[in-house]
């Protein structure tokens, strides 16, 4: 029988499966290959610090854009919301779950704007966005256009990386870490798609180092997303580490990968294609934050959260990367920015998943992601599918 084109892309597929041996390789390797790497900066010097200019440094003035990021209340997204308020002449609306914490961080951030000279732009919550009901996305997105008719730049940064403690199931009955990391934000994506200009705007999603440990068996079809989005792909136990990342390693890694999938294909249908097929010019991110310290852990073992705040980047580094891809200047056939040095002559090639874990700091780096063998348009196109199949409820080519 001859092959299909799904089993030409996936049968070599460059991913790796969470097997014991890999386990031991990424909880070890990571560790050596920092304390190596410091080595090397106090011999030859520390790597260069790349980060975007900020509208002080900028010898013209940018213009006032706006911009929507969810889970900005707290860790990655506060960081990047108070960056792009502060030093980029950002208008930032804080898209969170809850209120009362997305106020406080509004004012927060408000209140050092009113001291910095120059600081114009203000963060401004409007109403609760909670990605585990879209009924709560949509919402949102209605108090939004309610008072917005334009939007620059929509950031999505939440995400939950355990179902274990917080429930596997969302009111939609679809499987949590899924719905929030990709089938929220891409509803939010739908419903604000016409208030980007038509000759601009970004969206940057949150991937990270995980999306190089999906399954190697995974086959991208429809049918491989719509289990994952049902919560019925089952289990994959990682040894000796049992049930509490079980659900995480099921997940966790595709919706990252995903992510990432969603930018290749917005970058499909809004920026590379042109004006000859779409009215918007709509430029796509992915980017890995790095290994931060931030509230995403609180589900684990407290412990382990001390040793991370320890040795995990700050927020505001690891806001690095989402701010460059929100407003800096990059090449066409830039897609992926992740924060730490590579090793060897060329810099932006897919690494080893550990050069991605953990190293040293660089602000942001361009670098090639790992995506299936044929550039990840039929896994994207495969995704964008049942995200509309789950989401909007039709499916389209």
């Amino acid at each position: 029988m001859a092959s299909t084109t799904n089993d030409r892309l996936t049968r070599a597929t460059p991913f790796y499966t969470m097997n014991l041996v890999n386990s031991a390789l990424f909880s070890i390797l990571p560790g050596i290959y920092v304390v190596a790497s410091l080595l090397y900066g106090l011999v030859f010097g520390a790597p260069k610090i790349n980060l975007v200019k900020t509208a002080q440094e900028e010898s013209s003035s940018n213009p006032r854009r706006t911009a929507v990021i969810t889970g900005s209340n707290a860790g990655i997204g506060f960081a990047t919301a108070r960056q792009l308020v502060l030093h980029h002449n950002v208008d930032v609306m804080l898209a969170c779950r809850s209120r009362d914490r997305a106020i406080q961080a509004a004012e927060r951030i408000n209140a050092e704007a009113q001291v910095t000279p120059g600081v114009l732009s203000r963060a401004v919550f409007l109403h609760p966005c909670d990605l585990s009901s879209l009924a709560s996305v949509r919402q949102f997105a209605t108090a939004l256009k309610e008072k917005y008719d334009t939007l620059d730049i929509l950031i999505c940064n939440a995400g939950v990386n355990s179902s274990v403690v917080e429930g596997n199931r969302t009111v939609d009955d679809l499987e949590l870490i899924f719905q929030c990391n990709v089938l929220g934000h891409f509803l939010l994506i739908q419903l604000l798609l016409d208030l980007f200009p038509k000759e601009s705007g970004r969206i940057v999603t949150l991937s990270s180092v995980a999306h190089h440990l999906v399954p190697s068996t995974a086959s991208f079809d429809e049918s491989y997303w719509r289990q994952l989005a049902e919560g019925s792909a089952g289990a994959i136990p990682v040894p000796y580490l049992g049930a509490l990342i079980e659900d995480s390693v099921q997940t966790y890694p595709p919706s990252k990968l995903a992510a990432l999938l969603l930018a290749v294909e917005l970058n499909r249908r809004f920026y590379d294609s042109g004006d000859d097929k779409n009215t918007r010019q709509i430029r796509a991110f992915a980017v890995n934050p790095g290994a931060v310290a931030s509230n995403i852990w609180r589900s684990f073992p407290w412990i382990a959260q001390m040793v991370m705040q320890r040795i995990f980047l700050s927020t505001d580094q690891g806001c690095a990367t989402t701010v460059a891809a929100a407003v800096g200047e990059h090449d066409k056939d830039v897609l992926y920015l992740q924060p730490y040095w590579l090793p060897g002559s060329s810099n932006n090639k897919a690494p080893f998943p550990v050069f991605e874990m953990m190293g040293p700091f660089v602000g942001y780096n361009v670098t090639q992601p790992r995506l299936p063998l044929d550039g990840g348009v039929f896994a994207a196109k495969s995704l964008w599918n049942v995200c509309e199949e789950k989401i909007i409820g039709c499916t389209k080519e």
